[in-house]
């Protein structure tokens, strides 16, 4: 397989893998500071 491709092929997966990414992370740094602000409280 040429290595060209296979960026190809890696790109478009980040590409697709991105928002899901982006979202979990939100979720995720939400849950984290509303257990900072929990313990604060």
């Amino acid at each position: 397989m040429m290595p060209s491709l296979w960026l190809g092929m890696l790109n478009e997966i980040m590409l697709s893998l991105k928002p899901i990414v982006l979202k979990l992370l939100r979720q995720f740094w939400i849950r984290l500071v509303d257990n900072r602000i929990g313990t604060w409280l």
